[in-house]
């Protein structure tokens, strides 16, 4: 098997009467290699740091061989000399890859240049500011887009990560990017591999940050669904305590919000409803609209698990009117076409009346608009041997 990771070192055969070039595949590499021009090669090495393929943007931040006119002519060559394949457009833009053997063929070539480690940094820091760009865009009409191009980029995340954490003096940037993609991990149900790179950036680093808390949140919210309340706890009080000793208000918003979850999978309503609360108003505060309708969404459940439809149909209601048209999606639309159900419209019935007679799927679809559509195994079973009602209004994620 340890033979079978050189592939170049496999491929030595060949007949003996074809010319030098064409009996090894490294003899092969190297010739083409040759054809190259000085910008080229240096980029076709560079391109090696990436894994599972790039975009035009991705090899220009990183690489580092000229502006987007410059790295457009060299790739060109790339492709047409066959070291770069071109992939079908993903989301309007070309991207590219190399076979596994040419990829290690490159990053033999560049570290004989001397450039592994700094091109590693680069291509780290670049899938950093992506995963930013992603946890900013996750509470807006965007958040499937990103989430589906980090889907796409999730092999050079984890490359990224994997070094970050091997690296001397990272410490910082594996709690900056391990934090930034808990929330693409939680929404795309990452869980295992999730709690795997959240323990391990929790290991690597303990002082005070901001980075450091979210990380403690991103493991605290993945213990809550996962059904360790009492690690769950752990984790988000003292991502809390650490969010306030930084006046991090946004974040401690959303620690109290998983905080108030969880004390209600405890079986707490009390004290679920006063976390949840004080979370509602830090989310007024700030003005966050998709926090706002987190909380307030929870808060509905919780009336309707206690049968106060009235209290219920007032938080959902007002849900509604919170989000803007521009972020409301299919979930929203499936909720005011039900029969018998409307939008925050005076006069209309509310969809959770119609959630009441037995029917949930217009407060699903409420739940759907801020991620809000998952509960824990433990009250997923609950909830299907309740006849479809909502047994523990702690189900809901986000």
């Amino acid at each position: 098997m340890a033979r079978l990771g050189n592939r170049l070192g496999l491929l030595t055969g060949g007949a003996r009467d074809l010319p030098d070039r064409q009996r090894t595949l490294r003899a092969t590499l190297d010739w083409s290699y040759t054809l190259l021009s000085v910008a080229e090669r240096s980029l076709f090495a560079r391109l090696a740091v990436f894994v599972g393929g790039w975009t035009l943007e991705a090899a220009e931040a990183v690489c580092g061989v000229g502006d987007e006119a410059e790295v457009l002519e060299h790739m060109s060559a790339l492709v047409d000399k066959s070291l770069v394949q071109q992939q079908a457009n993903i989301q309007h833009e070309p991207r590219f890859t190399m076979l596994e053997t040419v990829r290690e063929y490159a990053l033999e070539r560049l570290e004989e240049s001397g450039e592994l480690e700094r091109l590693r940094r680069r291509h780290a820091i670049y899938f950093l500011k992506l995963a930013e760009e992603e946890e900013r865009a996750s509470q807006g009409p965007l958040q499937r887009v990103w989430l589906d191009r980090l889907e796409t980029e999730h092999d050079n995340l984890r490359v990224a990560l994997s070094w970050s954490l091997t690296s001397q003096g990272n410490t910082e940037m594996v709690l900056q990017l391990t934090g930034a993609l808990s929330h693409f991990w939680y929404m795309r149900e990452h869980h295992i591999e999730s709690r795997i790179w959240l323990q391990s950036a929790l290991e690597r680093g303990s002082d005070a940050t901001a980075a450091r808390a979210k990380v403690l949140f991103g493991a605290g919210r993945l213990a809550w669904f996962q059904g360790e309340l009492a690690r769950a706890n752990t984790l988000l009080e003292e991502s809390l305590t650490l969010y306030r000793e930084l006046g991090d208000a946004a974040g401690a918003a959303y620690a109290l919000l998983v905080l108030g979850r969880t004390a209600v999978s405890q079986g707490d309503l009390r004290q679920g409803a006063k976390l949840v609360e004080e979370s509602l108003a830090l989310f007024r505060q700030q003005g966050n609209m998709w926090g706002i309708a987190r909380a307030l969404i929870i808060l509905g459940d919780m009336a309707l698990f206690e049968s106060d439809i009235n209290r219920a149909n007032e938080q959902i209601l007002e849900v509604s009117g919170h989000l803007p048209r521009s972020g409301r999606c299919r979930g929203y639309r499936r909720v005011t076409a039900l029969p018998g159900t409307r939008s925050a419209h005076p006069g209309r019935p509310c969809p959770l009346e119609y959630a009441a007679g037995g029917k949930p799927d217009g407060v699903q679809g409420l739940r759907r608009l801020t991620g809000c559509c998952r509960g824990t195994p433990r009250t997923r079973a609950s909830g299907a041997s309740s006849g479809g009602r909502h047994a523990c209004p702690g189900v809901v994620p986000g």
